[in-house]
């Protein structure tokens, strides 16, 4: 019998190098239902944070605060209407805004300007617009100035020229158009008759549509102050908006509302004031939204330590026995480290994912669909960060205090108990 050599023998099968990483991947591998519920709950908080953190701040309070202020004025003094449709023409005929007053406003020191905002009521006669009740519908017509048309946000159709206004042109408010609830649909060129309420009678005008725009002010009907003083002689003045140089505001401020205090028909409105009062306001409705999203966080973290304390407990003879064959406590260390940065990096990452995507959602359903343009998305890296660092710090500590729980026992203890 003569032996022969095969050559189609099979090599011995190399065993893989254990090391804390491919235990650390192994147990994420064999644990991956019971870790699921930590991702899924950590994902869900971090999507919150990182959305809401990145939709608030692309909140322009500032653009946001043009709805109240909008020609950016430092303070704005207007008249006390209560029912506006009805008290505005008797206002017109004796109006507290007389030439003495503005005078006044005008010579303190530290005013730089002063800008006069009229109104004056009309109806639509053509195109056909009715209200609610069936009637022509009922609106205002403002007077419109260059510091005005600086602050629009978007011009939609034509423009916004106020030197080629002229006496029969108007400018239209898409922003009010988007609002009404009476159907709208004009275009540069169109003809609009309204029949304006002079304080007299009414009298009616034709006007052409010179433009469309984005205004964050709340009329919807724009005119040069020129067509209101030509159609009636009265004064429609319904505020003035004062500016000054920020270091006089608080001067400023208290001499006019020395002024105001003579007249009980005439408001002051403060932007500084109603600025602080919002900007608390979204401070309030941020620290809200973050003790939510917290207490899914902890949730989430609660049920990350629920997960290692009982793989420390259920597999505390499976450590003890690792390290009786050589491993060091380091080692231990770093495999649990990594068993919970497997969690906590997936969970970032999703959440980073849906986050953006989500506030920018937001951002966009807000700016493009409600047209607040004061909305406008921007990325910012430091939620991320920050959430992503609380949630490993707090994963880090977490592993950290089992590794010192584990290491109380000996050895022996550890490997003889059941």
């Amino acid at each position: 019998m003569k032996y022969v050599e095969t050559r189609d023998q099979k090599c011995h099968k190399t065993l893989n190098t254990i090391t804390p990483k491919s235990l650390a991947e192994n147990s994420l591998r064999v644990n991956k239902k019971k870790n699921r519920m930590s991702i899924i709950s950590l994902s869900i908080s971090g999507t919150l944070i990182i959305a809401m953190a990145l939709f608030i701040g692309s909140i322009n309070l500032k653009t946001m605060m043009l709805q109240t202020y909008p020609l950016n004025e430092n303070f704005m003094i207007g008249v006390s209407l209560d029912n506006f449709y009805e008290r505005l023409p008797q206002i017109a005929k004796d109006n507290p805004f007389t030439d003495d007053l503005l005078r006044e406003v005008t010579n303190i020191v530290g005013v730089e300007k002063v800008i006069k905002d009229e109104s004056i009521i009309v109806r639509v006669k053509a195109p056909i617009l009715t209200d609610s009740d069936g009637e022509p519908m009922r609106e205002v017509i403002n007077s419109i100035s260059p510091e005005l048309i600086e602050n629009v946000g978007e011009i939609v159709d034509g423009n916004v020229d106020y030197t080629t206004l002229g006496t029969d042109g108007v400018i239209l408010n898409q922003f009010r158009i988007d609002r009404s609830n009476v159907p709208m649909d004009f275009s540069v060129g169109d003809k609009i008759t309204f029949e304006i309420n002079t304080g007299d009678g009414v009298t009616e005008k034709e006007f052409s549509v010179k433009g469309i725009a984005y205004f964050q002010d709340v009329g919807l009907f724009y005119v040069s102050p020129d067509t209101i003083h030509e159609v009636s002689s009265y004064n429609w003045t319904t505020h003035i908006s004062v500016f000054c140089a920020h270091d006089n505001e608080r001067a400023v401020q208290n001499s006019l509302q020395e002024l105001i205090n003579r007249n009980t028909n005439l408001t002051l409105k403060v932007y500084l004031d109603d600025f602080s009062m919002i900007e608390n306001w979204m401070n309030a409705i941020m620290g809200s939204v973050y003790g939510v999203c917290l207490f899914l966080f902890l949730f989430g973290i609660l049920n990350m330590v629920n997960m290692l304390i009982t793989s420390m407990i259920v597999r505390k003879q499976e450590f003890a026995l690792l390290q009786a064959v050589g491993m060091s406590g380091k080692q231990l260390r770093s495999m649990l480290y990594q068993e919970g940065l497997g969690i906590s990096l997936k969970s970032l990452l999703v959440s980073v994912i849906l986050g953006v995507v989500c506030g920018y959602g937001f951002s966009y359903l807000g700016r493009d669909i409600l047209s607040f343009k004061f909305i406008s998305f921007h990325f910012s890296v430091f939620p991320v960060l920050l959430f992503g660092l609380l949630m490993i710090g707090l994963q880090m500590a977490i592993s950290y205090s089992i590794c010192k729980t584990i290491e109380k026992k000996t050895l022996t203890e550890r490997l003889r108990s059941e």
